[in-house]
C-alpha cells in the first residue's frame, strides 16, 4: 500500500471510531451551540429549594470552588445536612454535632459534575477525556451524548437538540467495585435571568429512583462558601 493510499484509509478509520478519542468540546458545533442557550459557562453558583412530597430540600452549589450543600427536612424534624467545602464534607443531622461524611462526601462532589452546568465545565476540563457523538432520539431528533470524567469518574450526559441536558450517568469507569449507576434526568425547565435550570430533577440508583424533586425557587449566582468545622481533616 502506497503512503497516500495508507493515509486516506487512517483516515476513514479515524473518521470510523472517532469516538473512541478524546475531542475538544469547544470545536463541537452541536456543544458550542449548547453551552450559548443553557448559558451555562455563566452559572458560577446556584442555590434551589425543591420538595419531593413532604419533604423540604435546599441546595446550593459553588462550581469554582467545589463546593456544595444538600439541607433535607422531613416533616417537622430539624433538618439533615450534608456539605463539601474546602475539600472537606462533614454531615450534621438533627441539629448534632458535625461529622465526617464517607459515601456522602462523594456523592456531593460528584453531583456537581452532573448538574446541567456543571456538565458543560466539566467537558471542558483538560482531563476530561471528552468524546462526544449524535445518537437518534424520539420522533426523528438527534441526541448529543457526551462521555467525560470527573473527578476519577466517568460519566455520560445525554443532551437534547435544544443544548439542555436531559440526563447523566455513571459509568464503571472509575467508580468504586460495586458502586450502583446513578441516573439523573432533568426536565421542564426555566429561564431564570437568561439560565436555563430544570425545575424537575429525578436521580435513580440502579433504576430505582430515590429522589424526585420538584424545583420551586431558583437563585443563580448567589454564592455559597461555608466555613469546615474545626477538627474535620482535610479530605475525611
Amino acid at each position: 500500500m502506497n503512503r497516500r493510499v495508507f493515509l486516506s484509509a487512517l483516515a476513514l478509520a479515524t473518521i470510523a471510531t472517532g469516538s473512541a478519542f478524546a475531542q475538544n468540546p469547544l470545536a463541537n458545533k452541536k456543544f458550542v451551540a449548547g453551552l450559548i442557550a443553557t448559558n451555562a459557562m455563566n452559572v458560577a453558583s446556584v442555590r434551589f429549594d425543591a420538595t419531593a412530597g413532604a419533604d423540604r430540600y435546599a441546595i446550593a452549589i459553588n462550581y469554582g470552588l467545589g463546593a456544595h450543600q444538600v439541607s433535607v427536612t422531613v416533616g417537622n424534624k430539624k433538618p439533615t445536612v450534608m456539605t463539601l467545602c474546602d475539600g472537606v464534607s462533614w454531615i450534621v443531622r438533627n441539629g448534632g454535632k458535625a461529622q465526617a461524611a464517607g459515601d456522602e462526601g462523594r456523592d456531593l462532589e460528584r453531583g456537581i459534575w452532573m448538574t446541567p452546568a456543571g456538565v458543560y465545565k466539566a467537558a471542558q476540563f483538560p482531563d476530561a477525556k471528552a468524546v462526544l457523538a449524535d445518537t437518534p432520539g424520539p420522533n426523528g431528533t438527534t441526541y448529543m451524548t457526551l462521555t467525560y470524567t470527573a473527578v476519577g469518574v466517568r460519566l455520560k450526559a445525554t443532551i437534547t437538540d435544544k443544548g439542555l441536558v436531559d440526563k447523566v450517568e455513571t459509568l464503571p469507569e472509575g467508580a468504586a467495585p460495586g458502586a450502583p449507576v446513578v441516573t439523573v434526568s432533568y426536565g421542564a425547565y426555566k429561564d431564570v435571568d437568561g439560565i436555563q435550570f430544570p425545575t424537575r430533577i429525578t436521580e435513580a440508583r440502579d433504576g430505582k429512583v430515590v429522589r424526585d424533586l420538584t424545583v420551586t425557587d431558583i437563585k443563580p449566582n448567589a454564592g455559597f462558601y461555608v466555613e469546615p468545622p474545626a477538627g474535620l481533616a482535610k479530605g475525611k
